[in-house]
């Protein structure tokens, strides 16, 4: 149990000093269709794999602690985003003109995505 509180406080403090965090696996093509669109934002992603043997009980305490059975399984300024769908989806809303501007929370988060090099549209950055 001590071991599970120490990573669980490891994770924590992971996600509230890196901008953008991936827990990842080296043989996930979704993996990498994220990394991708983080890319195409200018931003780098703090990645960790999961799939590594050093990171056998780290895998079971995020997939415990967010409910999120697959990878990736992204968080961004210190939200828990989920996977690449709703990658995209965050981005998506980030990027709609109504997006919740007047919540401070909102607009520091979507600030992650500003430097998008896509102008045509969110779903192209996944290209």
């Amino acid at each position: 149990k001590e071991a599970v509180q120490a990573v669980l406080a490891n994770v924590q403090a992971t996600v509230a000093r890196e901008p953008c965090v991936m827990y990842s696996s080296t043989d996930c093509p979704y993996c990498d269709k994220a990394k991708d669109v983080i890319a195409k934002c200018n931003q780098t992603c703090h990645v960790v794999e999961l799939n590594k043997q050093e990171n056998m009980l780290l895998a079971s305490v995020i997939q415990t602690s967010t409910r999120q059975n697959t990878i990736p399984n992204i968080f961004i300024k210190g939200m828990h985003v989920g996977g690449f769908d709703d990658l995209l989806n965050a981005l998506v809303q980030c990027r709609t003109p109504s997006r919740l501007s007047s919540n401070a929370e909102m607009k520091n988060f979507c600030s992650f995505f500003d430097k998008l090099e896509v102008k045509e549209s969110p779903e192209a950055a996944q290209k």
